[in-house]
């Protein structure tokens, strides 16, 4: 964990500041501060999340996935989500069309 955590660091802030850049809604770079105020608000995973408590997890003795989160919030959830219905829409259209 400790020599894969920072090239997960380097990945995932190169991740977030290419989606935010190829994003047509908004106008500014990724920014430190609005990370951690959007953490502040709740809105998203703070630094003390990320860096300490999830590898805490990680690295303790008969830790399992599964213990993260239920799956079945996770199917509940994108049952739900917008989002998730738009990408599922032209899958299931294409997925029609191939069986036919």
């Amino acid at each position: 964990m400790l020599s894969t955590a920072p090239t997960f660091a380097f990945w995932g802030i190169a991740g977030l500041r290419f989606l935010m850049a190829n994003d047509p809604t908004i106008s500014t770079k990724a920014r430190w501060r609005d990370w951690f105020r959007a953490a502040r608000q709740y809105r998203v995973p703070g630094p003390w999340l990320v860096a300490v408590k999830v590898p805490g997890r990680y690295i303790r003795p008969g830790y399992h996935p599964s213990a993260e989160v239920s799956t079945q919030l996770a199917v509940e959830y994108l049952e739900q989500s917008p989002a998730a219905r738009a990408a599922r829409e032209p899958a299931d259209t294409q997925l029609a069309g191939s069986e036919g």
